[in-house]
C-alpha cells in the first residue's frame, strides 16, 4: 500500500477557505443543487469504486431517516478488511507468463446501503516454482445507529497482476485478511515463446505495439498499455489494451467495457459513459461533448477534511469517514490517483487508507 504524508499548512488552508459543509449544491454553484445532486438520486453504483448513494444510508422503505442536509443522529464510515467471496480470471484466454492478468474479485457486503467496496490491495511474490498473489479486500461500513437495507449484495472489481513481475507458471492466490492465508484460487500459466518480447522483467523497456496491436507479453506494448488476452469467435488472442476497473480509469471519451462478447472485457472502449446524471458517481454530472459522446464530468471540490457527523455535512462526492484519530472528516474515497478531483494535475493522490491527499 502507498503511504502519503500531508502538510498541516495545506490542511489549515482548506479548513478556512475550502469548507462547504452543509451546502448541497454543485461545487462552484453553492446555491443550486444542480446536476451533482441529481446524480445522488440515481441507482447504486456497480460496486467497483463508487460506493453507495450520496444521501447516506436509507431506511428499508427507501426513505431517508433524517432530513437531507441535516444530521439528526451521528454516523460515519469506517474502513475494515473483509473476506473475499470469490476470485476468477476475468477473460478466458489461457494465462501466459509476462501477460497482465485481470482477476475478477468478488466481495459480499452486509448491506447495499450501509457498505461499499473500498478496494483490493494486490501483492505479487514470485517464488522458486510458484508465484504467490495476496489479495486483501476492504469495505467502507457505516458506524452508527441508522437503519440499513437488509440485502447482502455481492460486488466485484478487477485487479491486475502485471506481466513484468511474474516468474513462474503456477500461481496461488490467497486472502490477506485470513489468518491462515489458505489458497482461495490457483491456476497455471503457459510459457511465452518468442524473442525478444518474452524477455519481460521489471525494468524492461516498453515496446512499440499500439492499442489493438497483437502482443506476446506486456513488453510488446507501448507505455500505458498492457497485453490482455481474451477468447473470441476465432479462439484466444492477445492485444495491447488499457485495462480498467471503472470509467475513471479511461479517457473522458471512453467507457470501461465489461462482459463483452467476442472480445476482452474490463478494457477501455470508445463510447458513452452515461445517458443521464444517475449513471454517474455522486459529484459527477452527465454532459454531452462536442463530438456527441456523453461523459461523466467531475464536479467535485477538493476534499475539505472538515470534521463531520454524517455525509450531509460534506460536499457532493465526499464522505464523512473516520480515517485518522477518533474524529470523522469529509474525505474523497479512491482506489488510485485517477479517482481524485482534479485528476491529472498531479498534486492530489490516492493515499492511505484510500482517500485523496495532497502529494507531499
Amino acid at each position: 500500500m502507498r503511504t502519503w504524508i500531508y502538510a498541516s499548512a495545506w490542511l489549515l488552508a482548506f479548513a478556512t477557505a475550502g469548507c462547504s459543509c452543509g451546502q448541497r449544491g454543485t461545487p462552484g454553484d453553492e446555491g443550486d443543487a444542480g446536476a451533482a445532486d441529481a446524480a445522488r438520486d440515481g441507482a447504486f453504483a456497480d460496486g467497483q469504486r463508487d460506493g453507495p448513494r450520496g444521501d447516506g444510508p436509507v431506511a428499508w422503505d427507501g426513505s431517508l431517516p433524517w432530513d437531507a442536509g441535516t444530521c439528526e443522529q451521528p454516523w460515519h464510515w469506517e474502513r475494515a478488511a473483509r473476506a473475499i467471496y470469490g476470485v476468477s480470471l476475468a477473460n478466458g484466454a489461457p494465462p501466459r507468463v509476462g501477460v497482465t492478468e485481470q482477476l475478477l474479485v468478488q466481495v459480499q457486503l452486509l448491506s447495499g446501503s450501509c457498505e461499499a467496496l473500498a478496494g483490493v490491495d494486490v501483492s505479487l511474490m514470485p517464488g522458486n516454482a510458484t508465484d504467490f498473489v495476496e489479495l486483501t479486500a476492504y469495505v467502507w461500513t457505516v458506524a452508527g445507529s441508522v437503519p440499513c437495507t437488509p440485502d447482502a449484495p455481492i460486488v466485484s472489481t478487477v485487479v491486475l497482476v502485471p506481466g513484468r513481475g511474474q516468474g513462474n507458471m503456477r500461481v496461488v492466490v490467497a486472502d490477506g485478511s485470513s489468518p491462515s492465508s489458505e489458497p482461495i484460487f490457483t491456476y497455471n500459466r503457459t510459457w511465452c515463446s518468442g524473442m525478444p518480447d518474452c524477455q519481460c522483467y521489471p525494468g524492461s523497456p516498453a515496446g512499440a505495439g499500439q492499442e489493438w496491436a497483437q502482443c506476446l507479453t506486456d513488453c510488446s506494448c507501448a507505455e500505458g498499455l498492457a497485453c490482455i488476452g481474451a477468447v473470441g469467435l476465432v479462439g484466444p488472442g492477445w492485444n495491447c489494451r488499457r485495462p480498467c476497473a471503472d470509467d475513471r480509469d479511461c479517457n473522458e471519451y471512453e467507457l470501461c467495457a465489461r462482459y463483452v462478447a467476442d472480445a476482452a472485457a474490463w478494457v477501455c472502449e470508445p463510447g458513452n459513459q452515461c445517458q443521464g446524471d444517475g449513471d454517474c458517481p455522486e459529484g459527477f454530472a452527465c454532459v454531452t461533448r462536442a463530438d456527441g459522446l456523453r461523459t461523466c464530468a467531475d464536479l467535485r471540490a477538493v476534499p475539505t477534511m472538515q470534521d463531520c457527523t454524517c455525509d450531509a455535512q460534506c460536499p457532493p462526492g465526499q464522505r464523512c469517514s473516520l480515517v485518522w484519530g477518533d474524529v470523522p472528516s469529509c474525505e474523497v474515497w479512491c482506489q488510485d490517483d485517477a479517482d481524485c478531483p482534479l485528476a491529472g494535475q498531479g498534486w492530489l493522490v490516492c493515499g492511505t487508507p484510500e482517500v485523496c491527499l495532497p502529494l507531499e
